[in-house]
């Protein structure tokens, strides 16, 4: 006989009414289940973090002429300022920092006496380039200050002033201590357009705020914070609320301190947290994202989600999957969070770390 492709879809395509009738049927329905923990839970709230600083600067450059223009700029960002740093050139003079407890207030020449003097001469020996003074000699421009000055010039350089010249004010940014370029610079052009960098003498900490800025009111001083990078270690936080002005001051060679992440010229008023961290702990990162913990179950116990509880005339109640069964367990809530909840059962229900819970039992 000759066996055709017909004969051959038609056979094919013949089916019994029993096999029909298996076909329409609806598949088995779909159990979710989840597993029982046994842990602390805790009522986080995710926020996003960026390394910031504490006691944050302004750096600015007094006492120019109208119209100056910043001819160079020469510091960049992570730079430790001191004694004898050159930051930047105004109309192609440098402009130094020197470390002091106050602003040098005048143009000196050569026989200058007074603390400005002293001041000058006590970083010119800081840096290196002349020996300690004696005598009167520690608060007077002399011979030897502008010697050791020109050393200053000329390893950057410049050509040294002459003792006919006067050694401007202008030159000089004086700081109160050490510290730290924590923005991208400037660029050059006007002087009084901006502020050369944003510094810092504190350390590194983090401030974090939720996404869209708006802290939530549960946030408290003394609560922990957790980096989300794999460690357990947690951090105490502070909320801080500040309320300051970031416009740039009208005298001295520093400004105002300035609010985290702010931009100058305006008035802010900020609630963020703030966190101490290692810097160690840091990486080299700048942004995180982490979880504050609001409270927590002061100790471990069971743990579910809070969608495989349900409420029956025995109250709180949950349905213990045993393979294709399932046994309806009464539990007692002691702690909800974040869409899970912590669990009592009484003793001999079999509800124990591992078991599985229902969480739904759909037919498509």
């Amino acid at each position: 006989m000759v066996v055709t492709g017909v004969t051959v879809y038609i056979a094919s395509s013949f089916k019994t009414s029993e096999q029909k009738a298996a076909e329409a049927q609806a598949p088995e329905a779909s159990r979710i289940t989840a597993s029982v923990e046994n842990r602390f839970l805790e009522n986080t709230l995710p926020l996003v973090c960026s390394v910031d600083y504490t006691d944050q600067r302004e750096l600015t450059v007094t006492q120019t002429d109208p119209g100056s223009q910043f001819t160079s700029v020469d510091i960049v960002q992570g730079e430790e300022l001191g004694n004898g740093n050159l930051v930047a050139e105004v109309n192609g003079i440098p402009v130094f920092t020197l470390l002091g407890g106050f602003s040098l207030y005048r143009d000196m020449t050569l026989g200058a006496q007074g603390p400005d003097a002293k001041l000058l001469n006590d970083s010119l020996v800081s840096m290196g380039y002349q020996l300690p003074r004696v005598g009167s000699d520690i608060n007077t421009v002399t011979e030897e200050t502008y010697r050791a000055l020109g050393v200053l010039y000329t390893h950057f350089g410049y050509k040294p002033l002459n003792t006919e010249e006067a050694i401007p004010a202008s030159s000089f940014i004086v700081l109160n201590d050490y510290a730290t370029v924590i923005s991208t610079p400037r660029s050059t052009g006007a002087v009084e357009s901006e502020p050369l960098a944003l510094l810092s003498s504190g350390q590194k900490e983090l401030a974090c705020n939720q996404t869209g800025g708006s802290l939530s009111t549960e946030v408290a001083t003394g609560q922990r914070l957790r980096l989300n990078t794999g460690e357990t270690v947690t951090y105490p936080v502070e909320v801080r609320n500040e309320k300051v002005s970031t416009e740039n001051s009208s005298s001295g060679s520093e400004t105002q301190v300035v609010a985290p992440n702010s931009q100058a010229g305006t008035d802010i008023d900020t609630t963020y947290v703030a966190v101490q961290v290692p810097e160690s702990e840091l990486g080299g990162l700048s942004r995180f994202n982490a979880e504050l913990i609001l409270n927590s179950s002061p100790q471990p116990g069971l743990v579910i989600p809070s969608s495989a509880i349900y409420t029956t005339e025995q109250g709180s109640t949950v349905k213990l999957q045993e393979g294709d069964e399932t046994r309806d367990i009464t539990v007692r809530v002691t702690f909800s969070a974040n869409g899970y909840s912590m669990i009592e059962v009484d003793p001999g229900t079999e509800l124990t770390e591992g078991s599985q819970v229902l969480i739904s039992a759909d037919t498509p």
